[in-house]
């Protein structure tokens, strides 16, 4: 779940104006790092391949819900803004 956690803060890119261009790379940068957490915690033997994979999985799908909220919620006030 703390890959998710670090996938969520790619929305800390939509927020200023001049982060909204670098949003995929922050987030590939994002990504990147949750998928070398997700290897050292099977090194370490915390947890198993499928442990990390339903994990990150989970957090995924969580992380898509989200981003279409609030891509969903930002393209309907500039809808009623431009009205």
């Amino acid at each position: 779940m703390w890959d998710g956690t670090m996938l969520s803060l790619s929305f800390l890119a939509m927020v200023p104006l001049k982060w909204q261009l670098k949003e995929r790379a922050v987030f590939l940068a994002l990504a990147f790092y949750a998928a070398i957490l997700m290897f050292s915690r099977m090194m370490q033997g915390a947890h198993f391949l499928s442990d990390v994979t339903v994990g990150f999985g989970v957090s995924f799908i969580f992380f898509l819900v989200f981003r279409y909220m609030v891509v969903k919620r930002k393209l309907n006030r500039l809808s009623l803004e431009n009205k």
